[in-house]
């Protein structure tokens, strides 16, 4: 059988990622892959820190390395739908949610 060409990384090993939910994303979204029959498309690891603690829990998407933060269980069926289409998730990208800091901490 020929190995997924999709994989996603999810942070269940790091220092923030696991107490805010990266098992719990792990699960839901490997879950979701052999729910839907996507494991010969799909597949979910769980790694160590991806060093993105400050917007854990983090995924990252391959290939094209995508970067999630601040995932919720209820987003992964999104990343997963999205990334089976060649797409990604916009609002969970962290290249958006560090411009959305900046911008906070520029009002202040």
């Amino acid at each position: 059988m020929p190995k997924p060409a999709l994989k996603l990384f999810v942070c269940v090993d790091g220092k923030k990622c696991p107490k805010r939910g990266g098992k719990k994303i792990f699960k839901e979204m490997s879950n979701q892959v052999e729910e839907r029959g996507l494991d010969s498309v799909i597949s979910v690891k769980g790694t160590g820190c991806l060093k993105r603690c400050k917007y854990g829990p983090s995924v990252i998407a391959m290939p094209g390395k995508t970067e999630y933060g601040q995932l919720q269980v209820s987003d992964c069926s999104q990343v997963i739908d999205a990334h089976v289409k060649g797409e990604h998730v916009e609002h969970l990208l962290v290249e958006k949610l560090k411009k959305k800091k900046k911008k906070k901490k520029k009002k202040a």
